[in-house]
């Protein structure tokens, strides 16, 4: 019970409101993506604990081993830890046996699999001397390595049925508005892709609740807290993060690959690039960071507004438009 007279007034006013908005059940289409959606994350998060899990027991048996591989849940890799899992095994097996199951795995020929060989093989060679040799730790890694493909096949299974979905109701004005969140620049990279749009109108669910940018930033909970008690303000705020953990983990998703740059140097979004770099300048690399969400967060309440995709325009360009078209009013 709130025992704060100014409070509990401002409680009362906003209950008896007649502008109060009351809750909207989703439509069936949006439920049921939403419901996947969030699956997805929950196995791709259960997935990698198992993966972390398996990385600790290497470093215990089989030191060195994880340094060979990129991804030591990768094909090549689970496959060389199925049929070799130990240093021994490494070392007493046929070169030629081990080359011919990374380049098969692998697809990357036959000298992209002996430069991997070799360094296997050293792996091998210092774990004699490094490793604490503990013969249960094996039968763990089975395990481990059970759970990790059959989670892979549930976050592949969800997939299909997301898309499946999305196919199905191509004509939908929900699923119209997951394409031009695609065509932003950062949400159609790969790395990140066609599940972020989605994922994101999900947890948006009815655009038509937000009229201000303000509105679905806050929704997002990405705004400054508050942190008020009658008269008093307080100043030393952070992140609110008061609705979707899954939007907010999407947006900082979309601001880091909006700040990259790709093998060539090209900038992925040129306009946010800049606006990241002339931001740390002056502030911490975070709240630079926390910047590119906020203007991220406008830019999918205006392609959402305008219904149609994204164009990639630089604020010179903007100005010029906005002035254009007062003009001709």
């Amino acid at each position: 019970m709130k025992n704060d007279r100014l409070d509990a007034k401002r409680i009362a006013v906003t209950g008896y409101s007649p502008d109060t908005k009351v809750s909207v059940m989703p439509a069936e289409l949006i439920l049921n993506l939403r419901c996947l959606c969030r699956e997805y994350y929950s196995l791709v998060d259960n997935r990698t604990s198992y993966v972390n899990k398996l990385k600790a027991q290497l470093h215990i048996v089989f030191p060195g081993s994880c340094k060979v591989f990129s991804d030591i849940t990768g094909i090549t890799a689970i496959s060389l830890l199925k049929n070799f899992p130990t240093p021994e095994d490494v070392i007493n097996a046929q070169t030629d046996e081990i080359v011919k199951l990374i380049s098969t795995s692998s697809r990357k020929g036959l000298n992209y699999a002996k430069a991997k060989y070799d360094k296997l093989f050293k792996a091998a060679k210092n774990a004699l001397n490094f490793r604490y040799n503990l013969p249960s730790v094996y039968d763990v890694l089975k395990v481990y390595i059970f759970f990790i493909e059959e989670f892979d096949k549930k976050i592949n299974m969800i997939l299909s049925e997301i898309k499946a979905f999305v196919d199905e109701n191509k004509s939908e004005k929900f699923v119209q508005q997951i394409y031009y969140l695609d065509s932003i620049p950062g949400v159609s990279i790969p790395g990140v892709g066609f599940l972020s749009a989605v994922t994101l109108m999900c947890e948006i669910s009815d655009f038509s609740a937000f009229r201000k940018p303000k509105q679905l930033f806050a929704y997002f909970g990405v705004d400054p807290s508050v942190n008020e008690s009658g008269h008093f303000k307080g100043t030393d705020n952070k992140m609110s993060k008061r609705d979707s953990k899954i939007a907010r983990h999407i947006l900082y998703a979309i601001a880091l690959a909006s700040v990259r740059v790709k093998r060539n140097g090209i900038a992925i979004n040129p306009v946010l690039y800049d606006y990241y770099q002339k931001k740390k300048e002056s502030k911490p690399k975070k709240v630079a960071l926390g910047a590119v969400i906020h203007k991220i967060s406008d830019i999918v309440f205006a392609v959402l507004r305008d219904n149609k995709p994204f164009v990639l325009k630089t604020p010179d360009e903007h100005k010029l438009q906005y002035q254009n078209i007062h003009k001709a009013a």
